[in-house]
């Protein structure tokens, strides 16, 4: 039932926001899902393995503009994009995995 609604609504999300859908392999076994969409980076998990992972976005210049620690304690796994100037980001996830984007 709880993955039936969650994928109405990452349905729903995509549809919104045209996003964007990329799998990144996190610093464990399971996959975490990465959604770039105009306003959010959502990170998705099927269950929450990850005890501590660090984010970070940075811009062109390599200056890091965003930051934030997701754990399995954390509720909001999502960075809100509305301070971003529009231009190209580097997300880095954890210390391997890294995803440019456009905002």
């Amino acid at each position: 039932m709880k993955k039936n609604l969650f994928a109405i609504l990452l349905i729903s999300l995509f549809a919104t926001f045209q996003a964007s859908a990329f799998t990144v392999t996190a610093n464990n076994p399971e996959d975490l899902k990465v959604v770039v969409s105009g306003k959010k980076i959502w990170f998705i998990a099927d269950e929450i393995p990850v005890k501590h992972l660090c984010i970070k976005v940075t811009n062109n210049k390599n200056e890091v503009v965003l930051e934030k620690c997701l754990s399995s304690k954390v509720v909001d796994w999502s960075l809100n994009l509305d301070s971003l100037k529009k231009g190209d980001y580097t997300l880095h996830i954890g210390k391997d995995r890294t995803l440019k984007f456009t905002h």
